[in-house]
C-alpha cells in the first residue's frame, strides 16, 4: 500500500504535467511565430501537492 504522501505526489505530478501540456498546446495554437514558454511548474507542483495531501489526509485518516 502506498502512503498518503506518495498519493499526493502522484496527483501533483499529474497536475503539473497537465498544466505544462496545456501551456504547450496554447503556444502551438498561437498565431505568433516565436513563442517562448517560461512557466516554472515547480510552484504548481508544490501547490497541488499540499492541496492533495490535505484532502487525502482528511478523507483517508
Amino acid at each position: 500500500m502506498i502512503s498518503n504522501e506518495q498519493r499526493a505526489h502522484d496527483i501533483a505530478l499529474a497536475t503539473a504535467k497537465l498544466f505544462a501540456e496545456q501551456q504547450f498546446e496554447l503556444a502551438l495554437r498561437s498565431p505568433k511565430a516565436n513563442i517562448e514558454i517560461t512557466t516554472d511548474i515547480y510552484p504548481i507542483y508544490v501547490k497541488a501537492y499540499k492541496s492533495a495531501l490535505e484532502s487525502i489526509n482528511r478523507d483517508f485518516n
